[in-house]
């Protein structure tokens, strides 16, 4: 594939090869379908391979901002791009035509667009790994599953990162705990109270939605909201989980709200929620984010185990 690269980024041609674009076949093991560009020919191969590459990068670089596109390039961009043209390639069956290439990349480059200047040169500055370009690209794919085809990349996906599901599943554990908790300490009627939680409209529509859905009401609620809404609202933060968290390093209530704000983004970047754009977190931001998620895990056992005493 050494005739189709141009000389433009050294690691294009690589790429290419590590995507099995020059292969005969394209896929995943167990379900390879016949590469559309493939001929006998090896020439007629680069050929044809290096028209739709150029036309692909062509539409992509019209889509995008170019004050954005100038901070995403590199080799390991080009190379996830690349990669999602071949998951595209294998999800059509055959080459994308311009409807459906113009189809693909009008999501594709939205999400990008939405980005600021900032967060484009952090994906640049992040995709210098073959870990992360593999993280990033199964963050790409569950997002274009949900905003382009939900079937997209089926079968290339990894499995959702273990800090993603671990913060999913503490979500619900903390604000169950949160309502035990005030339940035992204030008293059952706590949530119709203005003096515990002074916002009417959000809390009928919590009740509203929890009774149409017939589960609790600290279900009905996200994590995030449990956090800026109740554990850190004046009275109750000092009152009762001020302490709590300051035995865990947590001093003060902005700190609280920070740190589950971080925790709240990155699990909806990776799991779940609509998103505008795929965010690429670098290895200090992550660092944060597992030890927040330690705290709060933290916090729940200790606490609970309080509660089953009582």
């Amino acid at each position: 594939m050494r005739g189709c690269c141009g000389g433009v980024f050294h690691g294009l041609c690589d790429s290419l090869d590590k995507m099995e674009l020059g292969d005969k076949q394209l896929g995943f093991v167990g379900h390879k379908k016949k590469n559309p560009f493939f001929t006998k020919s090896p020439a007629q191969h680069s050929t044809n391979l290096a028209k739709a590459i150029n036309i692909y990068f062509l539409k992509f670089d019209e889509k995008v901002d170019s004050d954005i596109s100038k901070l995403l390039y590199s080799n390991g961009f080009v190379s996830v791009l690349i990669y999602i043209y071949k998951v595209l390639v294998v999800f059509l069956g055959k080459k994308p035509s311009d409807i459906e290439l113009d189809e693909f990349l009008d999501v594709l480059s939205a999400s990008y667009n939405a980005l600021s200047e900032e967060e484009a040169a952090q994906i640049k500055k992040t995709l210098t790994s073959e870990g992360a370009k593999n993280l990033y690209r199964n963050s790409l794919i569950r997002f274009m599953q949900s905003k382009y085809r939900e079937g997209f990349g089926a079968g290339f996906v990894k499995e959702q990162p273990s800090l993603a599901k671990n913060i999913q599943r503490l979500e619900l554990d903390f604000n169950r705990f949160v309502f035990s908790f005030l339940n035992e300490k204030v008293g059952k009627g706590w949530f119709d109270d203005n003096t515990y939680y002074s916002n009417p409209k959000n809390r009928d529509r919590y009740k509203s939605s929890a009774k149409k859905k017939q589960i609790q009401i600290w279900e009905a609620m996200n994590f995030n909201s449990v956090v800026q809404e109740i554990v850190a609202r004046n009275n109750l933060w000092t009152n009762y989980f001020e302490e709590i968290f300051y035995r865990q390093g947590i001093k003060t209530q902005e700190e609280l709200k920070v740190y589950a704000s971080k925790m709240w983004d990155y699990r909806s970047n990776e799991i779940g929620h609509e998103r505008e754009t795929i965010i690429v977190y670098p290895k200090d931001e992550i660092n944060i984010i597992q030890s927040s998620y330690r705290i709060f895990d933290k916090v729940i056992k200790q606490e609970e185990k309080k509660l089953d005493k009582k």
